[in-house]
């Protein structure tokens, strides 16, 4: 068992050390003394490490020479440890993906380039505003399951200050899917953002281009976000026979129930939490709303599926919790496979409330 272990840790070792083409031996090294680092609070410490044999300058030999001759080599690596990080991942449907931004505070750093104002919660000062200085990093991460408190960082990017975090985080996923496509052309890509970026530029620059058929993008919805349905009649109620079909019908306000039209599908899981509490969660699902169209994005031609996950107790207020979620596959796929999202959820409100 033990040698079997070994053998495996020595051809992984060999895989990554051929897909470093320069500097090989003081590259691998950095690596060793950053994996097992303890104290080490900046990148020369890392040559203090008993891993690291070679003198502090090669530290800045190899940072500054890790790009040498373009993008091949990062490329290649991270090519290799995404194929050797997806083989425990074969056993899935699918991929899940979750894509964020982290702030990393630099507030006492006058000398770092390209400082920005992030955000940062402050409760301790009622009233102030929740910002600092600092940079921002956007992660795009490979989850397992609602059980692993591990996650497979495949792709963190600086955001610079003049760029948004929506359209850099939009590059990387199509980057991450490509890559994905190499490793798994036919397995689908579950992708799960934050209600930040349900913005029409990001849901248009993910599922607007070529390549993206089996992405599902799972996203929150803010609560007063105004849809619509899908136009049930072809042509203007004017009776105007010129122009184009209509696209919208009726108003679908989130925030006033009495625009909702019956769902279209309704589940209803009851669970029971650790200590014995009885717990219902309601999933009901609309297909075929529509975002309007904003600056020039043909919203029209990304029909979504609405969830509306409610999970009651009893003994406690009536609603809990209300995130209402749209699907970008259409409304063919199988309930069951969305789902999942409802049970994760529903795991996950049980934890904090255990």
């Amino acid at each position: 068992m033990l040698s079997a272990i070994l053998q495996e840790v020595k051809r992984f070792r060999e895989k990554i050390y051929g897909a470093i083409r320069y500097r090989r031996d003081a590259t691998f090294e950095m690596i060793d003394a950053l994996c097992s680092n303890v104290t080490a609070q900046s990148p020369i410490a890392l040559s203090l490490n008993s891993h690291h044999r070679r003198g502090y300058a090669s530290i800045t030999d190899v940072l500054s020479e890790f790009h040498k001759g373009g993008e091949t080599q990062s490329s290649d690596l991270l090519s290799g440890l995404m194929e050797e990080a997806l083989h425990s991942r074969a056993g899935q449907p699918y991929f899940l993906c979750a894509t964020d931004a982290t702030p990393a505070p630099r507030a006492y750093s006058p000398t770092l380039a390209d400082r920005t104002f992030v955000y940062q919660p402050n409760p301790t000062v009622p009233g102030n505003k929740p910002v600092t200085i600092g940079h921002k990093y956007i992660s795009v991460c490979c989850l397992q399951s609602p059980a692993d408190t591990w996650v497979l960082p495949l792709s963190v990017v600086r955001v610079p200050s003049a760029e948004s975090d929506i359209d850099l985080g939009a590059k990387q996923l199509r980057e991450v899917l490509a890559m994905l496509r190499q490793q798994a052309p036919d397995k689908p890509v579950v992708s799960c953002v934050d209600s930040a970026y349900s913005t029409p530029e990001y849901i248009h620059s993910i599922h607007g281009g070529a390549g993206t058929d089996n992405l599902l993008t799972i996203t929150r919805l803010r609560s007063n976000r105004v849809l619509w349905q899908k136009a049930s009649e072809k042509r203007s109620v004017y009776g105007n026979k010129r122009g184009h079909d209509r696209w919208y019908g009726a108003r679908f306000s989130l925030k006033d129930e009495r625009t909702w039209h019956p769902p279209d599908e309704t589940h209803r899981i009851s669970s029971t939490t650790k200590r014995g509490k009885g717990m219902l969660t309601v999933i009901q699902r609309w297909n075929n709303l529509l975002r309007r169209d904003k600056r020039g994005l043909p919203m029209h031609l990304y029909p979504f599926t609405l969830l509306r996950v409610v999970v009651t107790m009893p003994k406690m207020a009536g609603l809990l919790a209300c995130w209402p979620m749209p699907c970008s596959l259409s409304p063919e796929m199988p309930f069951q496979k969305q789902l999942v999202l409802g049970k994760l959820i529903s795991r996950a409100l049980e934890k904090r409330l255990n």
